[in-house]
């Protein structure tokens, strides 16, 4: 087990898209619920309050950026957190509002992972 002035352990943090929902679609602009199962790997420490930073794309356009606090992970512990993508259509091109629309897309994140100091970054993709 670590001690109290080690950092959390966030280097042991797998996060993947585990589910990308049906777009809300409406007339300016689309949100886009998805589902980041985040796991600490680690089996004795815990991942206090951890902040994600991300970038979210579609057919690797960037549609959004946000920060998002999550609850703490404990030793072994998985979380499937909710990120809502809220895509303008007047930021895309005419084909990405289309797929968006269609349902047929596919979603990155990329972004960092922050608690205590410590951080690490992750990518995740999932076709729709």
């Amino acid at each position: 087990m670590g001690s109290e002035s080690d950092p959390p352990p966030v280097e042991a943090l797998d996060a993947n898209i585990v589910d990308v929902r049906p777009p809300n679609a409406g007339l300016t602009s689309a949100t886009i619920p998805v589902v980041l199962e985040m796991i600490n790997t680690h089996q004795s420490d815990e991942i206090p309050s951890p902040t994600v930073d991300y970038d979210a794309f579609v057919n690797d356009q960037e549609v959004a950026s946000a920060r998002k606090d999550i609850t703490s992970l404990g030793p072994g512990d998985t979380a499937n957190e909710e990120f809502e993508l809220i895509a303008e259509y007047a930021d895309l091109g005419s084909g990405i509002v289309s797929a968006i629309r269609d349902g047929s897309f596919r979603v990155r994140i990329e972004g960092s992972v922050e608690s205590e100091g410590a951080s690490t970054t992750f990518e995740s993709a999932y076709e729709l």
